[in-house]
């Protein structure tokens, strides 16, 4: 008897284990999931628009540096202070479900074009490409996407830990251009 008992707390241990570590890859693929189906509430749950707003504006206008202070610059601390009250297109377009969908499957600066897609073919979440993991850590993990175009680099999504189970997006980084010298030159066929 204490050897059963023995055997089903290891196993306990192990689900839970597996279950803890694989949590993020279940936030991304219920990411795509949500975004192929435009479930618009699934995705509230698993995106912080606000936080993928930023990230996305930094990358847009290439502004990563700290906001001015009222003291410093009283101009420049008002227009930032109203700034973000104001939608940028582009990063308003990179977040709408169609793109959120586009940007998991690899598309990367081609989701700025995404259509909403077809109900009749939708494919599941799983048969897209899959993520690579750039970084795990307890409260964070990083996944990249390969491009789908060659001489674009990887589309980046990072998930914060909200919970034991429960992760959601709150950054993307846009794929950059890849120079040719970068790329690993394939051997000659023999």
């Amino acid at each position: 008897m204490q050897r059963l008992l023995t055997v089903l707390l290891l196993l306990a241990v192990i689900v839970g284990a597996g279950a803890f570590f694989g949590a993020p890859y279940f936030g991304f693929f219920a990411l795509r999931s949500a975004a192929q189906s435009q479930d618009v509430q699934g995705l509230d749950k698993l995106v912080d628009y606000d936080a993928v707003r930023a990230s996305l504006k930094a990358q847009l206008t290439g502004t990563n540096a700290a906001p001015p202070s009222f003291w410093e610059d009283p101009v420049g601390a008002i227009k930032n202070a109203i700034s973000p009250l104001e939608p940028t297109p582009r990063v308003e377009a990179l977040i709408k479900p169609a793109s959120l969908y586009a940007l998991t499957e690899g598309q990367g600066w081609d989701a700025l074009k995404a259509k909403t897609p077809d109900p009749n073919t939708q494919a599941h979440a799983t048969d897209g490409p899959w993520p690579q993991v750039q970084y795990w850590g307890v409260n964070r993990a990083r996944f990249g996407v390969a491009s789908a175009k060659p001489g674009w680099d990887q589309t980046i999504f990072t998930f914060e830990r909200q919970g034991l189970f429960r992760w959601r997006l709150v950054q993307i980084r846009m794929p950059a251009r890849v120079s040719p010298a970068a790329t690993p030159a394939t051997a000659p066929a023999h």
